[in-house]
């Protein structure tokens, strides 16, 4: 089985839609509006239609009918959806002669209910029903979000108290579908903050208390359906692991400046994320909207490489290139950049190929001129001592508070987030500030109006942000390492370690804390014990001594991680480099990714009124379109053929009249109107 979240998702859905009906039968695919942008997301309409799909519509649309056809019906558990399902067997006529429901995630209890009691007239309508938890969005192979920002609120927000249970919910159900893709019922940890009594401190447990309970719930309902699951697996993998963890475990990776290439484009470029697909419009004479994603194979080779290195590989790649096309060995005499494009764009073939080098060529080189316009080597050689309390030389550093007030007095730091993101950073290493200090270092850094507030509510997430004079450090309080590891050459800027990946690499040791890492199932300590030594899988409950057959591969354990209130693309990074460093699969999910400058914009309004923040739970309950209800028109008959008359006279009957005419009005019809039969 592939271990790609976006092939998996294509597979689950495109096997729905092909082994629901017998084979050679042809069909129809609705969905609803959320439900089809999530499957355009990862399969093309000619991928369903290659399925014996006769066509894919929109629920909520106007539909023509097609009643000698079946439908399967992809549904996002919604009320409204509900009512638009129901909409299509409370015709006279149906749509279609029969309807195979699947839901991209459980329906509550009322939602069924309510199903079960409008359909006892109209069960010979509903042939099949099910659950498939496709609701998350693969991004790339290793990650996947929910698309959903605004999530920060309930989770975090003191004023959405009476959000988050209801979030708690939904976000467990959306992992489900990650496991359910996988195959995986994980063994589920989660972070407990050391620093009880702040909002976010009981957050992770919640989550992962939620996501236990519905992978027991669907493990029944497999059951019930006379289906094993997980299913048995013959490779004798190991059990995976299921981290749940949030933003106050790491309050400092949003707010550094990073240097790999992905990491470095989200933080300086305009790059936009919308219905899933993200993209970057390069400002110049061709401003086309590129899209970055895991079919660029240049962007995947280099995404998660330091800007220097990724700049190297990208131009070796390109002459490769060249030398290996005879269509391109003139281009020894094409020595400007002007040249190359012209010659490209000569041979179409090759076009997909220019957009990619000259996309990255172009954007490594905006993100190297923002580079140095906004002095970014100074504050983030500052950014790296404040975030591990050490200097370039492993040393603890000094008068790191004349230095951060140099920085923020210097004309050469331009951007008011730069200054901003120093400021909340040595907060940060100092755990807390007396006020003035704090509004001190803010007339330094001209940090004036709502800003301001994305600093106060860094204690939403368990930062201490006010201390009183003479107040120690509190317990937990994370000092540098005794034994600093040594930085490689040309990484002074990229000392940090993410929380995420030092995480892992304790899981995988065997050696993460169970206090600050607890289990949702008492037994599963257990378990965890057994799988920190040598590999075994406690599926197929095989003794530790049964050796792997000769030249067999090693199945190893997958790794999830779940970081609620955004993750960051430096984490997504720390999971490859595990991925690759240690040959399995690590996976980084989220509500959504989030970059410096929407981290800061998300705290800004940490405390924002509820009803201002326009969330989906707070907006008027959804409708059905009208149009749904409304009486299909009358089937429109083909214009009439012209007849001869009159044996072969070749005469066509005269206007008006209804000789030979098939649709022609019986006496007392409308003239030019054909009466249709009364309706079934």
């Amino acid at each position: 089985m592939s271990s790609d979240l976006i092939k998996l998702q294509k597979r689950l859905i495109l096997d729905t839609v092909k082994h629901t009906f017998p084979e050679g039968q042809w069909r129809y695919v609705i969905a609803d509006t959320e439900a089809l942008a999530l499957i355009d997301s990862v399969v093309t309409r000619d991928e369903i239609i290659s399925q014996n799909v006769a066509g894919v519509e929109e629920l909520e649309s106007r539909r023509n009918a097609h009643p000698d056809m079946e439908a399967v019906y992809f549904l996002t558990p919604k009320p409204h959806i509900l009512e638009c399902l129901l909409s299509e067997f409370k015709r006279q006529r149906p749509r279609h002669m029969g309807g195979h429901l699947v839901w991209t995630s459980s329906p509550s209890d009322s939602m069924r209910s309510r199903l079960a009691r409008q359909a006892q007239n109209s069960r010979n309508w509903v042939l099949s029903e099910r659950i498939l938890p496709i609701n998350f969005h693969p991004t790339e192979s290793h990650v996947f979000t929910f698309q959903d920002p605004k999530s920060f609120h309930p989770l975090y927000n003191p004023k959405c108290d009476g959000l988050a249970q209801r979030e708690f919910s939904e976000t467990a159900k959306k992992i489900l579908g990650i496991c359910v893709a996988l195959d995986e019922f994980p063994v589920v940890r989660y972070f407990m903050s050391p620093h009880l009594g702040h909002r976010a401190s009981k957050l992770p447990q919640m989550i992962a208390m939620e996501v236990q309970r519905e992978l027991v719930r669907y493990q029944q309902y497999m059951e019930a359906s006379q289906q094993q699951w997980p299913p048995q697996d013959d490779k004798m993998r190991p059990r995976g692991v299921l981290l749940i963890v949030d933003r106050s475990m790491d309050p400092i990776a949003p707010l550094l400046h990073e240097f790999t290439y992905q990491a470095m484009a989200h933080d300086l470029l305009p790059i936009q994320e919308e219905d899933g697909k993200v993209t970057y419009t390069p400002q110049s004479s061709d401003p086309r909207p590129m899209i970055l994603n895991d079919e660029d194979t240049v962007w995947t080779k280099v995404r998660h490489k330091h800007m220097t290195e990724a700049i190297q590989t990208v131009m070796a790649d390109l002459d490769k290139f060249i030398k290996d096309h005879p269509e391109f060995q003139s281009a020894e005499n094409a020595n400007t950049v002007f040249a190359l494009k012209t010659m490209l764009a000569a041979l179409p073939q090759f076009s997909a190929t220019k957009d990619a080098y000259e996309l990255h060529l172009t954007m490594a080189q905006e993100c190297m001129n923002i580079f140095k316009e906004r002095g970014l080597p100074d504050i983030a050689d500052l950014e790296q001592s404040l975030a591990t309390g050490l200097d370039s030389g492993n040393e603890k550093p000094r008068d790191l508070t004349d230095q951060l007030v140099q920085l923020l007095d210097s004309p050469t730091t331009q951007n008011g987030n730069d200054r901003l993101r120093l400021i909340m950073l040595y907060l940060i290493w100092r755990d807390g500030l007396l006020g003035p200090d704090i509004e001190k270092l803010f007339r330094h850094g001209k940090v004036g109006g709502p800003v301001k507030a994305a600093l106060y509510n860094l204690d939403l997430i368990g930062v201490r942000v006010l201390r009183r004079l003479k107040e120690t450090n509190r317990p937990g309080y994370k000092y540098p390492p005794a034994k600093p590891p040594p930085i490689p050459e040309g990484m002074e800027l990229s000392r940090y370690v993410p929380a995420v990946k030092t995480m892992l690499e304790d899981q995988l040791r065997g050696t993460l804390d169970m206090e600050s890492y607890p289990f949702t199932d008492p037994d599963a300590a257990a378990e965890a014990a057994q799988l920190s030594g040598p590999q075994t899988s406690l599926r197929t409950s095989k003794p530790t001594w049964t050796k792997q057959r000769a030249g067999s591969v090693e199945v190893k354990q997958r790794m999830i991680v779940f970081v609620a209130g955004g993750a960051t693309y430096s984490e997504a990074r720390s999971c490859y480099e595990i991925s690759q460093q240690y040959q399995r699969d690590v996976y980084l999910g989220s509500s959504h990714m989030i970059s410096p400058d929407s981290w800061l914009e998300q705290l800004a309004f940490g405390r924002e009124d509820r009803m201002t923040l326009m969330l989906d739970a707070d907006q008027p309950p959804r409708k059905p379109p009208p149009h749904l209800f409304e009486p299909d028109p009358d089937p429109k008959r083909p214009p009439p053929k012209p007849q001869p008359t009159g044996g072969s006279s070749g005469q066509v009957p005269q206007a008006g009249s209804s000789q030979g005419r098939p649709g022609a009005h019986p006496p007392g019809g409308k003239p030019g109107m054909p009466q249709h039969p009364g309706r079934r």
